[in-house]
């Protein structure tokens, strides 16, 4: 799945690829390979298809998502 990720796409809705900073932290729409840190920011990657995953796919900013009675606000998609 990774592999089929081009970093080179602008998309301005959710898609495989996407970075999603949401008011609870990044989301990096791509594969399911957990939290990691990156100069001192955390991203949590996470499958198209996991439930969480598949409610951001086709959002825009602005827009929320909601998973396990948690809402996630779309602040920007990169």
């Amino acid at each position: 799945m990774i592999e089929k990720i081009n970093p080179t796409i602008v998309a301005h809705v959710v898609v495989t690829g996407s970075l999603v900073k949401t008011d609870k932290g990044y989301l990096f729409v791509s594969a399911a390979l957990g939290k990691a840190v990156v100069e001192r920011t955390t991203f949590t990657a996470l499958s198209p298809q996991s439930p969480l995953g598949n409610q951001l796919i086709g959002l825009k900013a602005g827009d929320t998502a909601v998973f396990n009675n948690n809402e996630y606000y779309i602040e920007t998609i990169e």
